[in-house]
């Protein structure tokens, strides 16, 4: 925004340092210089963009508040603590793993409060997870799978190794806890599933009922072909549904076939269009455009845009 460049190599570092290095000095500075001037571009811009019922500064302001008013509480630990890290729901953990994640949780948290530091400064989350996955049994796979160098896994590696095999031994207690996330994410992908197919539906349907308006041309309402497909092994517009015994208007489509993809392709039935003669008595040759013969698709093109303009999937290939 301030269209300044500043380098993010001590962003993560360690700020307690006394003294601080020249270094960090200079970025802390320069990290910091600028967010005066941010602040009077941002506040400038909710400003002129605001409406007299839409206040977008005070909106921000509000949002602002409520954050302030939120009150920490310090993490307790207990015996399902490991099931709410960040990540876990992405891995699918056998029992055993999910025995070793415990495991490791717990010294993760005693070791934190010792030191007095985070939990994610002694041992990050990402790290955790592929212990736990890798289960390594000895100090030379621990340190293969951890890779980087981590002072707090050097100085406690037999205990850490310790853990691991104990908690592999004890695992049998997790196999309940292992099927329950199962079955759990397996209903978290068919509800999420269900949900992008009626969003599917509903775009496209409400993409044929605007379509169907914008093809009706009140000067030569004639020219308009009825689109009934049929005998042709496709799927119908907009439904999904396939399919056979009918024909666009007067246009006939025998032995026409069509490999289907989603909702289908149309192709071969342009030639048979081109030499058919249409329902409103026109002769043969080309119908009058690719609007009127297949409605909905002819206009769309091939390609249709869903999914909040995210990203768009190919209809016809």
């Amino acid at each position: 925004m301030a269209k300044i460049c500043i380098s993010c190599r001590y962003q993560s570092a360690d700020w307690r340092l006394r003294p601080l290095p020249a270094e960090m000095t200079k970025y802390a500075r320069e990290d910091t210089h600028y967010l005066l001037y941010i602040y009077d571009l941002m506040r400038l811009r909710l400003v002129n963009e605001s409406s007299g019922e839409n206040d977008l500064l005070l909106e921000v302001c509000k949002r602002s508040n409520e954050i302030c008013l939120q009150l920490y509480e310090k993490e307790q630990l207990t015996d399902s603590s490991y099931l709410y890290i960040h990540g876990l729901k992405e891995n699918e953990l056998s029992a055993r793993q999910l025995a070793v994640l415990s495991g490791l949780y717990q010294w993760r948290d005693g070791i934190a409060r010792a030191e007095d530091e985070s939990t994610g400064y002694i041992l990050p989350n990402k790290t955790l997870l592929e212990i736990a996955k890798q289960m390594p049994v000895t100090t030379g796979r621990l340190r293969r799978t951890v890779r980087s160098k981590n002072k707090f896994l050097d100085q406690h590696l037999g205990h850490v190794i310790t853990t691991i095999r104990n908690a592999v031994a004890n695992s049998d207690a997790f196999e309940s806890i292992a099927e329950q996330l199962k079955k759990g994410r397996l209903e978290e992908l068919m509800v999420a599933d269900a949900k992008n197919s009626s969003e599917d539906t509903e775009m496209i349907s409400a993409a044929c009922a605007n379509n169907d308006e914008s093809n009706i041309h009140p000067s030569d309402e004639s020219a308009v072909v009825p689109t009934v497909i049929t005998n042709v092994g496709i799927a119908s517009s907009c439904t999904g549904n396939v399919t056979s015994g009918a024909s666009l208007g007067n246009l006939r489509l025998d032995n026409t076939t069509a490999e289907t993809k989603s909702f289908g392709t149309l192709s071969g039935t342009t030639d048979l269009a081109d030499s058919e003669i249409l329902s409103n008595g026109r002769s043969k040759g080309h119908s009058s455009s690719t609007e009127e013969t297949y409605g909905f698709w002819g206009s769309v093109g091939k390609t249709v845009f869903w999914k909040e303009a995210k990203y768009f999937r190919r209809i016809f290939k």
